[in-house]
């Protein structure tokens, strides 16, 4: 099933505007154009930064393999990553930003606070025709961020069966001239005889 006829010609149009070619929430730069779209916020996002949005079930799509209508792709036309960026991120301290490259744990933490919490919201935010992309800070906000969540330590099995340490030699036995080991009882008790001997 194909898209709509010319949805996804005006799709690709729209991901290769120049403040749609970086990601926006890390700003990763893609020549062509990034190949995820956050529907709920009209963003186009890198891989990992797509992957965080999906973490928190915002609705992902690709822009080659899924059915595009003329409506979604008028939503991105009123949407875009500048516009997202001069919303969303408006409040945001320079120094909260991540950068491309980033590890998906704190693309998750960067989407919770910007999207889901909107730490950084400012509504009614008016977008140029400027080709700059990243907004000013309107005032400085520099949020207390919470810790990130602990990583539980994994402690090594313990090898029940020890397979991988060598088990140690036995003491060393004499040998009789039957081939058969003799092992001599600890100190303290008498020799037994053996059986059919008296």
């Amino acid at each position: 099933m194909s898209s709509e006829p010319g949805a996804e010609k005006a799709l690709d149009k729209l991901k290769k505007l120049p403040h749609n070619l970086k990601c926006a929430n890390c700003q990763a730069f893609a020549q062509h154009g990034h190949g995820a779209v956050v529907m709920k916020y009209g963003i186009f996002v890198c891989h990992t930064c797509k992957s965080a949005h999906q973490s928190y079930s915002h609705l992902c799509k690709s822009v080659t393999m899924s059915f595009w209508t003329h409506k979604e792709v008028d939503q991105l036309r009123k949407g875009g990553n500048k516009r997202a960026r001069a919303t969303f991120l408006a409040n945001m301290d320079p120094s909260n930003a991540i950068k491309p490259g980033v590890s998906l744990q704190a693309a998750k933490t960067f989407v919770a606070l910007a999207y889901n919490e909107k730490l950084w919201y400012q509504e009614g935010a008016v977008v140029s025709n400027k080709e700059e992309d990243v907004p000013k800070p309107r005032k400085a906000v520099k949020p207390k961020l919470r810790k990130a969540p602990q990583v539980r330590q994994v402690t090594p099995a313990v090898d029940l069966l020890c397979l991988d340490d060598p088990a140690p030699a036995p003491p060393a036995a004499a040998a009789s001239s039957s081939g058969f080991a003799f092992i001599a009882p600890p100190p303290g008790e008498p020799k037994a005889a053996p059986a059919g001997f008296a």
